[in-house]
């Protein structure tokens, strides 16, 4: 008998996304199906990141977050110093959305 109840909220395009890959009418049976059943769990891969390149991306965290620390305590007019954080900014938040998609 199952008398316990798992809520989990997501966004509607995740609900989208999942009614799309479930292939029978009742989304949970087959998230119980998916989640329980040993060889459906088998079949997941988690692909691990590449060690150089999350090396490589951690190198160049720690040079934006110097540079920044830099500009922030040099004595460029605050117009240089917006055009040197710009594009720092840029980088950064692209770095980050990596580091999320990995």
């Amino acid at each position: 008998m199952r008398n316990k109840s798992i809520k989990i909220r997501v966004t509607d395009d995740e609900h989208q996304a999942l009614k799309t890959l479930c292939p029978v009418a009742e989304l949970a049976t087959w998230m119980r199906q998916r989640c329980l059943d040993p060889k459906d769990v088998e079949k997941v891969k988690v692909q691990k990141a590449d060690p150089i390149l999350l090396r490589q991306l951690a190198y160049l965290g720690n040079n934006l977050n110097q540079i920044t620390k830099k500009v922030n305590t040099s004595s460029l007019s605050p117009l240089d110093q917006v055009l040197v954080l710009v594009p720092l900014v840029i980088i950064s938040e692209a770095l980050e959305k990596l580091r999320h998609d990995c």
